[in-house]
């Protein structure tokens, strides 16, 4: 019969391996302090950037609420900036009163920061179908067909041309080509039969798409009419000049403008 003898670690040994359990255990305590204090400077961040966002929106141009002024909800809902959270706030109900927006969800809803009441309209066509002819030395108006937002009241688009009402907007527009040379889209004001903003100066050569991209801000006193207008160098009668179709089955995006009203 084999017998095992199993020996105890003697004093020298328990030290050794007590040191090392407690070199281990500050490890895992320094890892944890170090997790918490990275938990806590996100949380710290992120409420900042909320800060700062909401600050933001009031130094790009939304006015502080003033308690017992009158708010209104037609033709265009009143937009404030709450001067407690810096939050944006849009009326629901027409009127005054003395207690914040915050605090006061009957009259008032809380908007994201940096959200304004939205117009997103473009061009949608089948798929496979091109964006269109382009024009000898000519500017022609880009089709647009399709509301896909649209929170701005009085807004509307028809028959290519978009309608806003009275007050201050940021637009971004885009107007691609495949084959239409040197090309520049614009905002045309149809009211006052004038260029509104111009975009960018660009190079469609064949084969290779490009886009004119208009970005700026306006302001209108009466309600006024816009088309996205686009100048082309070079003609072709191909379908595809306006626009390459992808033809994935989904169907074709070419033109698009994006209007926020920012007060």
């Amino acid at each position: 019969m084999s017998t095992t003898i199993i020996r105890k670690p003697g004093g020298d040994q328990m030290n050794v391996l007590a040191s090392q359990v407690n070199v281990m255990a500050t490890a895992a305590n320094s890892s944890a302090d170090a997790a918490a204090s990275s938990a806590g400077n996100a949380a710290t961040s992120a409420g900042q950037a909320e800060i700062f966002a909401n600050a933001a929106s009031v130094s790009a141009g939304v006015p502080l609420w003033v308690s017992g002024t009158n708010y209104v909800v037609s033709p265009t809902p009143s937009v404030v900036a709450d001067p407690n959270d810096f939050r944006t706030y849009r009326r629901r109900v027409a009127g005054a009163g003395s207690i914040v927006p915050s605090l006061d969800p009957t009259n008032w809803q809380v908007i994201s920061a940096g959200a304004y009441p939205l117009l997103h309209v473009r061009d949608e066509k089948p798929s496979g179908t091109g964006g269109g002819a382009a024009f000898l030395d000519a500017t022609q108006t880009r089709t647009l067909n399709t509301v896909k937002t649209n929170s701005i009241p009085g807004a509307s688009l028809s028959a290519s041309q978009i309608s806003l009402p009275a007050g201050r907007y940021r637009i971004h527009g885009r107007a691609p080509a495949l084959l239409g040379g040197r090309m520049q889209a614009f905002l045309w004001n149809v009211t006052d039969s004038s260029y509104a903003l111009r975009g960018s100066s660009e190079l469609a050569a064949s084969g290779a798409s490009s886009a004119s991209t208009i970005c700026g801000e306006l302001e209108i006193s009466t309600t006024k009419v816009f088309s996205l207008r686009h100048y082309t160098a070079s003609p072709s009668s191909d379908t595809t000049a306006l626009g390459g179709p992808v033809s994935s089955g989904l169907g074709e995006v070419y033109s698009e403008l994006f209007v926020e009203k920012v007060s």
